[in-house]
This record gives structure tokens, sequence and C-alpha cells, in this order.
């Protein structure tokens, strides 16, 4: 069964660029690196739904998910990136094994679910960027504060 190429998530597979617009602000180049992988492995498959590319856009997939987690983790910020993989891993493999949400008989019902699930994970992305920013600006005043109190 092929499916025809799909307006509407290469455009929801384009907000990818907003938090990676942010990460590269805050020069967290490792995030910005799989935030532009996921803009454009998204976005180039849906447009052409070429097969070979299905694999690089779920690898992206996994390696966003799996970077901004750790990156959750390491910075001890909010557990919106695991809440929002956990939503996609729902949505996609429950959905698969069930056939429902992006796996639906009904076309407009897969493509809201499908759309959701971009527009979950770019909210929660772009959330994890926001804060760890944050983290780090707290701890280069705590360090730079440290210093100045040092200083004879």
């Amino acid at each position: 069964m092929s499916v025809p190429p799909n307006p509407h998530l290469v455009g929801t597979s384009l907000l990818f660029i907003i938090p990676a617009t942010m990460n590269a602000a805050y020069r967290q180049w490792l995030l910005y690196s799989v935030s532009i992988l996921m803009c454009l492995a998204s976005s180039i498959w849906h447009a052409t739904k070429y097969p070979p590319l299905l694999i690089i856009d779920q690898a992206a997939c996994y390696v966003l998910a799996s970077t901004n987690v750790y990156y959750s983790i390491k910075y001890k910020v909010s557990l919106i990136p695991i809440l929002a993989s956990l939503y996609c891993i729902m949505v996609f493999h429950c959905g698969y094994l069930t056939n429902s949400f992006i796996f639906a008989e009904n076309k407009v019902e897969s493509l809201g679910w499908h759309m959701s699930m971009h527009l979950v994970v770019v909210s929660a992305i772009s959330c994890n960027a926001i804060q760890i920013h944050a983290v780090a600006c707290k701890k280069l005043i705590l360090d730079k504060t440290q210093t100045n109190a040092t200083d004879p």
C-alpha cells in the first residue's frame, strides 16, 4: 500500500526549525543538529514518501527523543520531553499494533493524530531548550558570583 505525500505533515515537520533555531541561539549544538536532522528527514519523507527515507525519518525521531531525554536528565529540568516521548510511543507503536491513531483506517483521523505527534514533540523540545538555557545561565551567574567573591 503506497501512501501519497502529505503537505499537512510536511508543514508540521517544518516546525522542527523552531527548536533548532532556539538551540542555535543558546549554543546547544548537539540539540540544534538533531532538531535540524528531524526537520529535514521528516519534511523530505512526508513530501516524497520515498521508502528508504522512512528509515531515516524514524531513526531521526529516536535520536531526537533520546537526546532530549538525556539533556532533561543531565540538566535536571522538567520531564516534558520524557512525557512527549511516551506519548509518541503510544501513538506510533500502540497504534501500529491496534490499527488506531496514526494507523487508523480513517485518513482524516490518522492525519490528526500524526500532526499532534509532531506538535507535541516540537512543543516539548522547545520547552526543553528554554529550560536548559535557563539552567546554563544560572550556573554561569553562580560561577561568576563565586569567582568575584574569591577575588581580593
